[in-house]
């Protein structure tokens, strides 16, 4: 069987400058790291 490449691609969220405005830009938590990660662990 031949091998294929994916690659994953991130980008930070459309949403937060509006969680800014609304939640303070303290409390606005970007984890797209940590989902990009977890998705390429079930692809292994």
């Amino acid at each position: 069987m031949a091998k294929i490449k994916i690659g994953l691609l991130n980008k930070k969220r459309g949403n937060f400058k509006i969680q800014e405005k609304f939640a303070g830009a303290d409390n606005v938590v970007d984890e797209t790291h940590k989902e990009v990660a977890h998705h390429k662990q079930a692809l292994i």
